[in-house]
């Protein structure tokens, strides 16, 4: 696994700064940032501890060093870094699939020390802002990009905050992409009675995102969510889970938690997938623009519980064998959003790229075995993994130092595609009043219209 990891001196980018900045409320993939406010970023400056720091180039210098001595030690391999006055740039794949928060606090901390210890800081003050930004790089095309942004930033350049006031990103997000902006499909749908109408899909990812989704099977999308949002969806599914005795409970090894369905029926604060645009657009990019939401289910899986995770499996089988002359292989897209953090204590998840294309092998039941090639995604709440219903994967268990997982299976598929069999939808739903004012993309999404 490789990753682009930035992170910035102290002081040199405060919320409110012209260039615009990312908070708790501004941190959706996608979204506008936290607009200018000469005010806010006078409070900033007025509360900090020492003066902004701006390396010069003999700090640069032991900056770059350090990094390289840390990733000899550690068994990284350094692909690209660069060290400028107001940030630190560097490309890496680690082993093990360490944590990347591991790996930038290791990078962070021995520059720290080294310049310390060389006198090239005062021993007090602080060096670094808190945090930094951390991408996952999925193939070498990302890597080669990621590695072309590193060594071509110079310390006027900040694209990655020019971009995303312009809706779109210049740093790589977990897909693997890097430097492409969104991109709009001209769909012609073939139906002479309604005179062949035209309809337009933005795709909030790049054609080559789409590709790598094509080919690998699976897409992650980093802050599809806000947080405002994550916890509005967390306390629904609680309020959910206490209100449903029909849920679902998994007490085998291979489908452990508990389960919660048709929830978009069954309270307002999921309806924001709706028009969810960074999950929406790239289904319509896949799968064609009418499109329909198949179900909404909830996962919860629990730290004191045994059994909490899943074998080897995939959700779209019906692949007979023979294949029948005009058979049409079902295809459909399952996000998996992540409300709680998906690390090595809650259970990340384990996919196989390319493994939806593998329609002629089998895939036995009771299989918790190490697969050749598998990936283990470690991804914070807020992510979604969109995987191609054939896709080979697995949830590792929750651990006893793990917490409560919630995950929400948002499913898509073309109209014409059967929704999920799962669970009683209530009586009284509430998607029917959307329905009233819909346009009719929406009410195809919402299974109302669509196909002949």
């Amino acid at each position: 696994m490789a990753y682009l990891i930035t992170f910035r001196c102290y002081g040199t980018w405060l919320h409110g700064d012209e260039r615009g900045s990312v908070d708790d409320r501004h941190n959706q993939w996608g979204a506008p940032l936290l607009e200018s406010d000469a005010r806010l970023s006078r409070r900033r400056l007025r509360s900090m501890r020492s003066q902004r720091v701006s390396l010069d180039a003999a700090q640069r210098e032991c900056v770059q060093q350090v990094l390289g001595e840390v990733a000899r030690h550690r068994r990284w391999t350094i692909h690209a870094v660069n060290a400028l006055s107001n940030r630190v740039h560097v490309v890496v794949t680690a082993v093990d699939d360490v944590n990347v928060e591991k790996i930038m606090s290791a990078f962070k901390a021995w520059s720290t020390r080294r310049l310390r210890e060389q006198s090239l800081v005062s021993a007090q003050s602080p060096i670094w802002s808190e945090g930094g930004s951390t991408r996952y790089l999925w193939n070498e095309d990302s890597i080669q990009a990621a590695c072309h942004y590193v060594t071509n930033q110079t310390d006027t350049t900040e694209p990655e905050a020019l971009a995303r006031a312009e809706g779109r990103t210049a740093l790589a997000d977990a897909s693997g992409s890097v430097g492409h902006s969104r991109h709009t499909i001209h769909y012609k749908l073939r139906n002479h009675d309604l005179n062949n109408p035209y309809r337009d899909v933005e795709v909030w990812a790049s054609p080559q995102e789409i590709d790598d989704f094509a080919r690998d099977g699976f897409l992650v999308r980093h802050q599809v969510l806000s947080s405002d949002q994550i916890e509005s969806m967390k306390a629904a599914v609680d309020e959910v889970a206490a209100a449903d005795a029909r849920q679902e409970v998994g007490s085998s090894r291979r489908f452990g938690g508990h389960f919660l369905r048709h929830l978009l029926e069954k309270h307002a604060a999921f309806h924001p997938l709706i028009s969810c645009e960074a999950l929406i657009s790239v289904a319509r990019a896949m799968l064609g623009p009418q499109i329909q939401m198949r179900g909404l289910t909830a996962r919860i899986s629990f730290p004191d519980q045994p059994n909490q995770e899943t074998h080897w499996h995939f959700h779209q089988r019906l692949i007979p064998e023979p294949t029948p002359p005009f058979f049409m292989r079902p295809q459909s897209i399952d996000c998996l959003i992540y409300l709680d953090d998906a690390d090595d204590k809650n259970g990340p998840l384990c996919v196989v790229p390319g493994s939806h294309n593998w329609t002629d092998r089998d895939l036995a039941g009771d299989d918790w075995s190490e697969k050749p090639g598998q990936q283990t995604l470690r991804v914070p709440a807020g992510t979604a993994v969109m995987c191609h219903g054939a896709l080979w994967h697995r949830a590792l268990p929750t651990t006893p130092e793990g917490t409560v997982r919630r995950l929400l299976i948002l499913g898509f598929g073309a109209c014409w595609l059967r929704p999920s069999i799962y669970g009683t939808k209530p009586e009284k739903s509430l998607i029917e009043p959307l329905l009233e004012n819909a346009d009719e993309p929406t009410r195809e999404l919402l299974g109302a219209a669509g196909w002949m």
